[in-house]
């Protein structure tokens, strides 16, 4: 099931060990930006990206994975 898509940023933070402020090395989204460092998380407006949201239950990519090896192993016979 698909759902609405992903919006995800570099995000500017203070480093937790150094205190200094820093870009993160890779996007996230807003909710996730702001639980792992708070509300002094800034977003890089123009580093937005957008994915298309697929389901996020990792039984739905292991069933989506075996049928697709069932049908390969199935063509090949």
């Amino acid at each position: 099931m698909d759902g609405p898509p992903l919006e995800l940023w570099f995000w500017i933070v203070t480093d937790e060990v150094t205190k200094r402020r820093r870009q993160t090395r890779y996007r996230m989204t807003q909710s996730d930006a702001l639980e792992r460092f708070g509300a002094d998380a800034v977003k890089i407006d123009e580093s937005l990206e957008v994915r298309a949201h697929r389901s996020t239950h990792t039984s739905d990519f292991l069933k989506r994975a075996l049928l697709r090896m069932v049908d390969e192993t199935a063509g090949s016979s």
